[in-house]
This record gives C-alpha cells, structure tokens and sequence, in this order.
C-alpha cells in the first residue's frame, strides 16, 4: 500500500515541477514533498478506516488531508493543491453522510460547493461530486425537489466532462433512481438504475461494489412495487457481490442481508427473515460497535427483528426488541426520521397487546418526527396515519380512525395515483373498520374500492363482479381483500336471505384461495407456510359452509362435491409440497449430479438445525461460539439450496411442471381408488359445526353436523380417559357420545363394508375411533371393558392425514422386493444406560423427559427405567419369520447410524424405544437410540424429527412401538406435527405409531398379536391390528381402551 502512496506522489510533484522554478524547488521541494506524502498518508488511512466502517477516523483523516492541501493552496495559489483540497472535503462530507450526520454532510459540501466556484470550474468534477453528495443527503432528509436538481447538476457535468459511460455517471444514475423510488416513482426508478448497471457492465475497471449498489437497490425498486420475487432476485445477486468482495464478516454484507430480512417477512416467511436477520445482527456485533455507522446498523438490525416477531405474532418478544432498539438509538444521535420507525413499531405492538393509551403516545411521536424530515403526502406520513386510524379504530372511536384512514388514502392517490398496493391497503383499513361495526354494505364498498387499486386491469365498482384473474400489485393484499369480501357478503345473505350474496361469497372465496395456493408455492420455510395456513384456515371453513348452504338452492351434488374438495383441500399442503419437490427431481430430468448436490445440502440444513436446537438447549452450558458457527453454516447451505432451486426452476422446465401441479384431488379420482369393502370418512372441525364426508366408491354423503355445546367437554374426557386406567363410566360416557356425532349419522352407509378409513381433523386426529362405543345407555345391563361395543368389534379401522395422501400411497404402492422382511431394533437402555442419561440431560430439561416418558417405564424421579419388555417383543416377533429373512439389533447394538443404514433393506421396521414428544416445539421430538462407545461414530442416539426427513427408508411398514409416536403440536392444516411426518415424506408406506403412553408390556403383547395376524394374513396391516386389539379386548387385563386403543394404522 505504501507504495501505491509513493507512486501518487512521485507523480504529484513530476505535475509540481511543471509549475516552480528549478531554482524554487531545490528551495521547497523537501517540504512540499514531506507535506505531499503526509497528505496522501492520511487520505490512504481514511480509505483504510472507511472499509471497516470507522467513519468517525475516516472524516478526521480526510479533513486533516485536506487541510495539508488547503495550506498549500493558500501558499502556493497553484490549482492542483485545490483539486486534492477539495477532493478530500468531498470525501469527508460524502462519509458525514453514512455516518448518519446529515446536517455536517451539508455544511462542509456548501462550502466545497463555493470554494470550486472561487478556486476551480464550475463545471468541474470537484463540483459534480459535490452535487452528487448533496443529492445523497437531500433524499435521505425528504427534500426530494432539492435532491433531483443537485443530482441532475451533477450528472450533466459528468456527461459533459468524463462522458455519458463514464463510472461516475452510472452512480449519479443509482442515486436518482434511489429518489424516485423514495418518491414512489418506481418505473422511473428501475429505469435509472438499469441505466447504471448498463454503464457499469461496460467498464473495464473493478466496478464491483456499484454494481452490488445498484442490484441493492434495484432491489428496492421492486419491492416498493410489489414484486417481491423480483426483488429477492436483486437482493441475492448484491449479497453474492459483496461476499466476493469483503471478508465473512463485514459491515456491508449485512446491510445487503437486512434488505432480505425485510422482504421475506413481507411475503409472510417469517422463518426464513429470522435465519437473515440473526445473520446480519450477528456480523454487525462482530465489528467495532463504538463506531457510530455500526452502532447505528445495530439499532436497526435489532428493530427488524423486532417486526419479525410482531409479524409471527409473537408480541412480547416483538416489544422487547423494539424498546431494545429505541435505548440504543439513544446512544447516540440518530437521525428523527430513522427513529420514527422505532415509535411506529412500538405503537403497532403495544396496539396488538391492547394497550391503546400507549400505542397512540408513540404513534403520534412517529408522527411528529416523521413530519420533521418529510411531507405530508410521503408514504412513510401516511404509514402514521394509518397507524394512528387503528388505534383509534381499536378504541371505539370511528370518527377519529376515519378521519386518520382517509387521510392515509387522499394522500396516497394523490402520490402514488389510483392503482397501487399502499392504496388498496389503505382502503381495505376502512373495510376492516366498517365490518367490525356490521356495517356490511359498507365494508363491501370499501373492499371493491381496495380491490380495483391492487389489480391493474379491474375498474368494476359493482360489488358483484371479481377480476377474472388474480394478477395484483400484492397477491397477499388481494387475498385479504377477497377474504373480507367473502365475509362481509355471507354476513349480507344472513341479514335478506338473498342468494346472489351468497354466490358472491363462494366466488370471492375460492379466488382467496386459489391465490392462497399460489403464495405457498412461492414460500420456502415450513414454519412460515404453517403461519400462512394458519392466518387461512378459517377462509376454507367458511369456502365449505357456504357451499353447503347454496346446496339447498339448487346443483345440490356440485354444491356438495365443491364443499368437500375445498375441505379436502385444506390439509396437508405444506407436506404434499415437499413429497411434490422429491417426486418432481426424480422424474424432472434432472442431473444426478445436480440431485446429489440438493441432497446433499438438504442434509447439512437439518444437521446445523438439529446441532442448533441441542446447542440452544443446553442445560450444562451455552457455547456462544459454536452457536454462531452453526448459524452462519445453516445460513449458507440454505442460500445455496435456494439458489439451487432457482436453477433447476430456470434450467428444467419438466421439473416446474411436476413441481407446481396441484396437489389437490378431485372427489371421483377419490372414489376411483376406494375398494367395495372400504368407506372413507373424511372431518373438518368448523367453529360450530363438524363437516364431515362419508365416501364409498359409488356414493358420497356430506353432513354439515352441528358441534354440541359440550363436544369439547366429551373430546377432553375421552382423551384423558384413554390416557390412564380411567372408570369404565368415565369412558363410556363420552364413548358414546362422540359415536353419536361422528358416526352414527353415517350408520346406514357403513353396511356390507369392514374397513373404515378415518381422516380427521383438528382435536380428531388424537382421537382412537376404534374404541368409539355404539350403545351405552342407562338401559344397558353393567359391562366390564370386555363387552363395550367399540367400533373395532365391526370394522377394521386405519387413518391417513388427508385423502390426497390416502389416493397417493394406494395409487403408488409398490410391489418391492426387499432382502428381508423383517429387522427390529431395541436399545432397552438396561440398568438405566448411564451414558443415555448424561447425553440427555446435558442437552435437555429432565423435566421433558420426565413429562413425557411412560410413568410405567419411569423408576424414579432421576432416572429411565429400562425397556425390559421391548427386548422380549423384538425377540418374539422375529422368531415369527425365516431365519434368513429377519434381523434385530439390541442394547449397545441398535445405534442411531445402524438403524438409518440397516432400516433400509427390509419390509417392515420396528423400534421399540424411547420416544420423547415436544408438544410446543415440534423439532425438539426424537426417538432414542443406544450411546456408542465409538468416538468415530458422527451420530448421536438421538433421532430428531428433522432428521427423518433425509432417511432413505420407504418400507412397506414402519412400527414406532414407543410413547406418543403418533403424537405432537397440532398445527391448523397441517395436523399434527408428529413424528411420522418424515417418515411419510421418505415414502414409508404404512406406519404404526401411538397417540399415548402404554405400559411397556402391554406394548410387547399387542405387537407380538399384530405380526402373527399380518403373517397369516397376507399383510392386511388393518385387518392384522384390529385382531390383535381384539385379543386384547378379550382378556380383562388389557380389556381397557388405554392398553390397546393408542396405536393406530396410519396408511392404506
């Protein structure tokens, strides 16, 4: 670096000589040199600091080389020391800039302004560069008049001095575009900055960080458009720049990476905006956080956070990041406008908690400091009215929050013009407003008014025409948008009874929903669809009742067919995606190069997630350091899997297509595949109502059921009833009353069939429907559990998370030819294995373990007894088969590893061991294995439900005889979040698991019943359990539902 110092002054004083006397310089050189290199010293110790963000240093030591120059200026009145003089000054007031200091920035480029006009050209490029920064400083402050006028000074004195490609030229072109998408202008926008990439993609020089600038906030551009995907697009391509450029660690990649943050949580992906946003404050407080620029970032950083968490609902956490966040902008002097957003985000979260006292306090300081810095009919203006409207909105006062809401919408037109997203938002607050007041007509009027500004090509004010397409500024807008409709125009019917209303509502409803599905082939993180399904369940409720309701007004059969598909449709779509994802690689002509390599990152994404929860866990100590390590790995393997997709999607069109193509089946390709013997009940759990579809290959009965008042009371009682030795009155009671609701209005059709295949819903899907009791009235004689009447004395009965999954794994069953047909693993952790119990615990609350184990299978308080009777089951059954064509491991012998390699060859699988179920967090679930003594060994022993996903194991059946397998965290839509997931997703084609604890011998007995039965029954896996839940049924030791009515078929 010195010598590159040397060089620029050896070449200063070459131009020097040109102006002294010979005689002179003999006299002055050695000074003017010595001052010279001390200049150029100092200005290559301000670029220095400027890379690593110390701003601070890097305007002292600009201002200090500019004073060196300005002495020799004065001196000497030669104009090349003014060049160097005002170069620097530019320079400093240019980084006074980023340094958030706005009002020195100005001050110090005025004056660089007047001293190139006394000592220089007007026209020279000391004075565009002056211009340039001042029109930085001016879009920042909202003077966008100002900004645009110093901006386009600057870049018609480039154009004349440098030319129209010079690099220069391009930057000014990335600032104005940066100004017009401040000023909403976003077409404009783009245009000037493609304008600057198109200069910059023609330099010869390294021009990499414009480039990165410009892709930044091109970015932006589309963002503020509403094209989201694009603007991920642009983002990406800016962060891979700038990771080039500068080392892992450096300022600039976070701010590219904030601009993701903020985006994904736009799109409703929360989880993936979590994984960028811890990234980016994490590199931010690697650097020197007493340097104001970091400070700053960090301030910042920590606030989008907050909004991340306000967005995923999770309210306390969002305010403690937001009052973070305020307190650090304290620290320092950070700029009104920037903290106004910190006020703003307050007042939404205090608002969400019902504190509207406070929230109105910071809004309306959000408010004032957003007024100081721009005007009233800029966007961020009218984002504070609209606050403050629903806050007003939430406290009964209407006139107030319409008076605040309109004026969000008058100054949003009169800015942004009628078609826009921000306008339909700002519309649709009013909807909101007058349907909660049951002003339904009104809230339809506004909804329209909303719709027609999010689509381009709508201008329909009648409220009974929808867009023909669902083309919008912002799919998710519009869906809200629709989705009120749907409601406000059902609410209409109820009130004249008028059947247009109602055929509105549907219409408007399967609109939301097809755009509902287009936003989830758009998300990437599991958790962030659950949100989405979650935010819509309500919106498939409402799909369904409505076309039950227009049924009694003609086209009864499509009215019902329409009701069941919607319901149909609502289930399991995030797990259908992603068995879609693998199915479409592997018949998508894609490269087995290319498919090893999305494998292969798919694996080291749940290794760094599952490392990650241990690591977050600990309960003997918390490793920072390997915290942030795994986090940083789990950010770039998942960038690097989203890049990948990217290409297969641009580069294999064969792969999109089976990728996207719906995964939803109609009711007669259903019908098709349902045997004479079989009917199929399918549930949707509504607010009030249960619907329900009973579907045998040549009929289809749908039922909308009314929810008694006490249907939860019964669900509650049976589940606890089934979970422990309860009375038999107990059980009975709610037995029967549940028969009554869910399977008695279907009695009639259920003749002539021996199989039932249940497909529940909500709360259902942890209710046994075997041990349903058909009679148990007053009337009845005493009975022991022997003699109740359970739905399995009539019917085999299995269960399939949705019906497309139950037509999937019927239409795709595979006649496989395995090496055996069974292998068994047991770990039976005999005389409580010491090192199990030191590796669980060092990472685990024991209180979970404690919770959640068998209490038959718990010795003490402190310790897990040993699974004596799984050794003897395991035993038992693989005496059943030839002995070449079954395998088991035991104790020390059943590892992790051995189970995921061994597992793969055989036709059945079963594992008898511990299973430890999070209710709340779903990834924290996992099956327990035996602790090797093997150092090499890279597993653990513990099985994480993430991990399933990446086994290569699709047996004909799978048995999970351990606790609650079956069980988990119910998510709306998706079910239960339980172990089986992964394994269903590998292709696992039936699976037997529990839904709770059972005595570990009893376990042993109904298991060795079920592999007789299958063996001697061609492997009827339904008609197999239901003969060894009988045999338990017939003894009065096991005769309790809680012994034999946990482990369900899931399957065909």
């Amino acid at each position: 670096m010195r010598t590159i110092v040397n060089i620029l002054v050896c070449a200063l004083l070459m131009l020097l000589s040109l102006f002294f006397p010979q005689g002179h310089c003999q006299n002055s050189q050695s000074p003017i040199a010595a001052d010279t290199l001390q200049a150029e010293q100092l200005a290559e110790q301000a670029r220095s600091f400027a890379k690593k963000s110390n701003y601070d240093s890097t305007i002292a030591k600009f201002k200090a080389a500019a004073a060196i120059y300005s002495r020799l200026a004065n001196e000497y009145s030669e104009k090349v020391f003014w060049e160097k003089c005002l170069e620097n000054l530019n320079q400093a007031g240019y980084y006074y800039w980023l340094n958030l200091q706005s009002a020195q920035a100005l001050r110090l480029l005025d004056s660089v302004v007047v001293l190139v006009s006394a000592h220089l050209d007007t026209n020279h490029f000391q004075m565009a560069k002056a211009n340039h920064s001042i029109g930085v400083v001016y879009i920042d402050s909202g003077k966008f008049g100002l900004s645009e006028k110093a901006l386009q000074k600057a870049l018609r004195i480039y154009q004349r001095t440098l030319g129209k490609k010079h690099k220069e030229a391009g930057l000014v072109y990335t600032s104005l575009g940066i100004l017009y998408y401040q000023r909403t202008d976003y077409d404009l926008s783009i245009r000037n900055i493609k304008e600057a990439l198109n200069i910059f993609n023609g330099q010869n020089e390294d021009v990499r960080f414009p480039i990165a600038r410009a892709h930044l906030n091109l970015g932006r551009a589309y963002w503020r458009s509403g094209d989201l995907n694009e603007a991920i697009v642009q983002f990406t391509t800016s962060v891979d720049i700038c990771e080039d450029l500068y080392p892992p660690n450096h300022p600039q990649i976070a701010r590219t990476i904030s601009n993701l943050v903020a985006v994904y949580s736009e799109k409703g992906d929360y989880d993936t905006a979590l994984l960028y946003a811890n990234r980016g404050l994490q590199i931010f407080k690697e650097n020197d956080v007493n340097q104001r620029s970091i400070h700053a970032a960090i301030v910042q950083a920590t606030n989008e956070l907050g909004d991340v968490y306000r967005n995923k609902r999770q309210l306390e956490t969002a305010r403690d990041y937001y009052l973070e966040s305020l307190r650090l902008s304290t620290q320092i002097s950070f700029p009104p406008g920037r903290q106004s957003w910190i006020y703003m985000d307050l007042g939404k979260v205090e608002k969400e908690l019902g504190n509207f006292k406070k929230a109105l306090e910071y809004a309306e300081t959000g408010l004032e400091k957003r007024l100081s810095q721009y005007s009233e009919d800029h966007l961020y203006s009218t984002e504070a009215y609209i606050l403050i409207g629903n806050i007003y909105n939430g406290m009964d006062s209407t006139e107030n929050a319409l008076h605040n809401f309109n004026k969000a919408v008058k100054y949003r037109q009169q800015s942004l013009g009628p078609k826009h997203a921000y306008v339909g938002v700002a519309l649709l607050e009013i909807a909101h407003l007058y349907f909660d007041r049951q002003d339904f007509k009104q809230a339809m009027t506004y909804a329209q008014r909303a719709i027609v500004a999010l689509v381009p090509d709508f201008d329909e004010d009648n409220v009974f025409n929808n867009p023909r397409e669902s083309a919008s500024l912002s799919k998710i807008d519009l869906l809200n948008a629709l989705s009120l409709k749907a409601e406000a125009s059902e609410n209409l019917y109820l009130e004249n009874k008028e059947v247009p209303w109602l055929e509105l509502s549907l219409s408007s409803a399967q609109m939301a929903l097809d755009l509902y599905h287009d936003l989830q082939l758009t998300f990437g993180a599991e958790g962030s669809l659950l949100d989405l399904s979650q935010k819509n369940r309500r919106l498939f409720e409402l799909g369904a009742r409505v076309a039950m309701e227009l049924s009694e007004h003609g086209n009864k059969n499509e009215y019902h067919k329409l009701a069941y598909e919607l319901t149909a449709r609502s289930k399991n779509a995030i797990l259908l995606k992603m068995i879609a994802d693998v199915k479409a690689q592997k018949f998508g002509q894609i490269p087995d190069s290319l498919v090893g390599r999305e494998l292969e990152l798919r694996k080291n994404i749940v290794f760094c997630e599952t490392e990650l929860l241990k690591a977050k866990q600990k309960t003997s100590q918390f490793d920072t350091t390997r915290i942030e390590d795994l986090g940083t790995r789990l950010f770039n393997y998942k960038r690097d899997h989203s890049k990948l997709t990217e290409i297969l999607e641009e580069k294999f069109p064969e792969y999109v297509k089976l990728k996207y193509q719906s995964k939803s089946i109609t009711l007669a390709q259903l019908q098709s595949v349902i045997a004479d013997s079989i009917v199929i009940i399918e549930y949707f759990l509504g607010d009030k109502d249960i619907y329900a579809f009973c579907i045998v290959s040549d009929r289809f009965i749908p039922l909308k059921i009314q929810r008694a008042s006490d249907f939860d009371h019964h669900l509650d009682q049976l589940n606890t009833s089934t979970h422990a030795l309860s009375p038999k009155e107990t059980f009975a009671e709610s037995s029967s009353f549940l028969y009554g609701q869910l399977i008695r209005p279907f009695e009639p059709y259920l003749k002539n069939r021996t199989k039932i295949v249940i497909i529940p819903d909500g709360e259902l899907l942890r209710l046994p429907f075997e041990s349903l009791c058909s009679s148990t009235s007053a009337e009845d004689p005493p009975m022991d559990f022997t003699e109740l009447p359970y739905l399995i004395k009539r019917f085999s009965v299995n269960y399939h998370y949705s019906s497309a999954l139950y037509h999937k794994a019927v239409v795709e069953e595979k006649n496989q030819k395995f090496p055996i047909d069974f292998i068994g693993f047991a770990p039976v952790f005999r005389e409580t294995n010491a090192t199990f119990l030191e590796s669980l615990t060092n990472w685990i609350s024991w209180d979970l373990v404690k919770n959640t184990l068998d209490a038959f299978r718990l010795r003490d308080g402190n310790s897990l007894e040993e699974l004596r009777f799984s050794e003897q089951e395991v035993k038992q059954i693989s005496r059943l088969f030839e002995p070449d064509r079954a395998q088991i491991f035991l104790h020390d012998m059943c590892s992790e590893g051995r189970f995921k390699t061994a597992s793969r060859n055989a036709r059945m699988v079963h594992l008898a061991t511990h299973g430890i179920v999070d209710g709340v967090n779903p990834q924290y679930s996992f099956l327990a294995f035996s602790q090797v003594v093997d150092t090499t060994d890279s597993e653990d022993g513990f099985l994480f439900a993430g991990e399933t996903f990446n086994m290569a194991l699709a047996p004909e059946l799978l048995v999970l005889s351990a606790c609650q397998t079956g069980a988990g965290k119910l998510a709306p839509g998706e079910g239960l979040m339980a172990l089986t997931r992964g394994f269903l997703y590998t292709g696992t084609q039936n699976i037997i698991a529990s839904l709770w604890k059972v005595p570990d011998q009893h376990t042993a007995k109904l298991m060795f019943a079920f592999y007789q039965s299958a063996l001697s029954n061609q492997y009827a896996y339904a008609d197999a359990l239901r003969a060894a839940k009988l045999k338990m049924i017939s003894d009065p030791k096991t005769a309790n539902p809680f012994s034999w009515a946990s482990f369900i078929l899931i399957g065909k």
